[in-house]
Order: C-alpha cells, then sequence, then structure tokens
C-alpha cells in the first residue's frame, strides 16, 4: 500500500494526476493532497506534513503535472523498495555529483540515468529520453530528480525533508537523496516505471540560490560517486560544470555582483587569464548593453589577483 504525496498548486492537474494514479497503481493507495495554492508551504514543509499523516508503509512524493505510462507501478515500487539496503527510487538521477552547484544532472551523459517522456516548450516538443548505457532495469545513483520519488516512511521519518535550509522549491529532492547515500542507502533509478512530465523545470534566481546552498552543505562530502572517478577527471568536470553553471546564472537573471563572485570562487579553484577572460566574455555577450564597464573593471580586479590565487589541489571522487 501506498501513500502519495502531492504539493498541488493546480486543482485541475491535481484532478487530473488523481484519476491517473487511480487508472495505473494497481495496488491500494491514498492521495494526500497538501494545497499550497496559496504558497503557504515551501516543498520540504509539505512533504514532511503530507508524510507525517500518511497511513501507509511506503510513500511516494510527487509533482502533480506527471502522468503515469506503465500499468501497476506501485507493485514495481514496492518490489523495489523491498530489495536489501534500498533507500529510495526515482526515474532520474545521476551517478555522481560535484562540489560545483549544478542540476541533478552535469553536462557530461554519460553520468546520467533516466527515463521519462518530457515536455518542453509547454508541450511543444516531446521527448522520450532514455539513459540507459548499460541496459540495465535498476541503477544505482547518488541523487535522484523531484519529479518522483519514493521511499519507505522509515527511511523519511529518520531523514526528513530539511525544511530549515531549503525553504522555497529547489534542491530539496538532492538534499534528500544524496543524505540517503551518504548514510549507506542504495538509491535507485527504475526503468520500468514510465512517467510523462508535462512540463520542465525553471531557472530563476531562486534555483541558483538553492544549488549554491546545496553545494555549501554538502561541501565536505563532494564530490561523490558510484565508481571511482579519478583526480584529474573530477578536476575536468568539476571546470566545465562551473561554467555551465555561470551560463545559468546569467539565463535566471542573477545580478553582476552574484555572477562575479561566483565568477571569483571559480578562478580561485581554476586559476588563469583564458578562465578570466571567459569569465569576462561570457558576461558582456550575456548583457552587451550594460556590461562594457563592469567588465573593464571586473577584468582589472580579477587580473591583479590571479598571481596570488592557490592551485587548488585535484579532488577524487567518493566512490
Amino acid at each position: 500500500m501506498i501513500s502519495v504525496i502531492i504539493c498541488s498548486r493546480s486543482p485541475s492537474l491535481l484532478a487530473q494526476v488523481s484519476a491517473n494514479v487511480q487508472d495505473t497503481i494497481g495496488i491500494p493507495y491514498e492521495i494526500l493532497p497538501i494545497d499550497n495554492s496559496a504558497g503557504k508551504y515551501s516543498i520540504c514543509k509539505a512533504y514532511n506534513l503530507g508524510a507525517s499523516q500518511s497511513r501507509y508503509e511506503l510513500l511516494c512524493f510527487m509533482h502533480e503535472d506527471i502522468l503515469f505510462r506503465t500499468r501497476d507501478w506501485g507493485k514495481t515500487v514496492a518490489l523495489g523498495l523491498e530489495k536489501d539496503g534500498v533507500g529510495a527510487v526515482g526515474v532520474a538521477g545521476a551517478t555522481v555529483k560535484l562540489q560545483t552547484p549544478t542540476p541533478w544532472f552535469i553536462t557530461d551523459q554519460a553520468f546520467w540515468r533516466k527515463r521519462i517522456i518530457q515536455h518542453y516548450e509547454q508541450g511543444v516538443h516531446v521527448l522520450d529520453e532514455l539513459n540507459n548505457p548499460h541496459n540495465q532495469e535498476v541503477a544505482d545513483v547518488v541523487v535522484l530528480d523531484g519529479v518522483w520519488i519514493c521511499c519507505r516512511k522509515k527511511v523519511w521519518e529518520e531523514n526528513r525533508f530539511d525544511s530549515n535550509t531549503f525553504k522555497e522549491f529547489h534542491f530539496y529532492d538532492l538534499d534528500f537523496t544524496l543524505q540517503l547515500f551518504q548514510k549507506g542507502f542504495k538509491v535507485q533509478v527504475l526503468y520500468n516505471v514510465l512517467i510523462e512530465h508535462l512540463s520542465e523545470g525553471s531557472l530563476n534566481a531562486s534555483w541558483v540560490l538553492g544549488a549554491q546552498v546545496f553545494s555549501r552543505k554538502w561541501k565536505p562530502q563532494l564530490p561523490v560517486s558510484v565508481e571511482y572517478i579519478g583526480a584529474d577527471q573530477i578536476k575536468k568536470m568539476e571546470s566545465d560544470n562551473g561554467k555551465y553553471f555561470l551560463n545559468l546564472m546569467l539565463l535566471s537573471n542573477v545580478p553582476a555582483r552574484q555572477y562575479f563572485a561566483f565568477g571569483l570562487q571559480y578562478l580561485y579553484r581554476f586559476p588563469g587569464r583564458p578562465n578570466l577572460k571567459w569569465l569576462v566574455k561570457n558576461f558582456m555577450k550575456s548583457r552587451p548593453s550594460k556590461s562594457l564597464k563592469i567588465a573593464a573593471t571586473v577584468y582589472q580586479i580579477f587580473s591583479g589577483a590571479i598571481p596570488r590565487l592557490n592551485k587548488v589541489k585535484p579532488k577524487a571522487s567518493k566512490g
């Protein structure tokens, strides 16, 4: 039996997914919608509230803008969570989490594990996305995307969503599942449950802040991966994803001071004039109307600082 917990903002989406769950789950269940139409709760608080009200042994935390395309998926979840040492299961995750702020995924798709039908641009593009390089039914990962995460109630009771640190709607999922991984639980992607996700995630200043909060919280433990990754490869991955995050900051329209504050952190880890030039040119390309004076000033300041920056010793993943 499964308790389905939904942080709901849309009565129509809630009605749609509730009918879909009834048609597809295949085992006894309850739906616990937490009405957040007025924005009263962070998603951590909503999920903790829903889980505290649940009657069943298995919990399913999920978005309301999804549809299940697999019959009897509840039975699959029950079997998956019965296995020794399994803490949580989902449909999208990554086998590595870097120290650099990123979404659940990184730029190298070799580390993605995913099966989902994903809508983009309000349904203009719909892709059946599969990342399963080893042709597995189940893949071990270190973090899961929050579109759909299932666990045993006892696991949640001992590892509740961190509402003190994550006060909005981002990175609750990575934090919850990485916490389980760090405690020795298996975190897994199920390839035999197919979900259709009717919207894509949003990038904004809140997301950027959440990414940095998450990275600061877990910095001593990161990077971490399912399998060992050497220090040189990790260093390249951290550098590449640092630039990716800087691009995401610009797409999220963060203030220039915030962009360059993280840029200075990036240069401390990966010093050198080529990276400095990239940092400044990237900003100028994104915001040409007001960037020339800012960029010139930043270049002067950072150029003087570069000789004093210490090279950071490469750090292998904890696999």
